[in-house]
């Protein structure tokens, strides 16, 4: 998801990804056009950021 964000920040790269097949991988990425997407993309990318790092200090 994070990555589908930044990528999405670009447009060349974006609408080179929704042209190849390699977007067939990608699920989500036309929606990755709607800025209200991407804010959510965005923020869930973040807590779970914030979980990975909690649950690795942890051990």
């Amino acid at each position: 998801m994070e990555r589908l964000h930044r990528w999405s920040g670009s447009p060349a790269l974006f609408d080179w990804l929704l042209g190849s097949r390699l977007s067939a991988a990608l699920p989500g990425l036309p929606e990755m056009k709607d800025e209200d997407y991407r804010a959510e993309v965005a923020a869930v990318a973040s807590h779970l950021d914030v979980v990975l790092e909690r649950d690795t200090t942890s051990v």
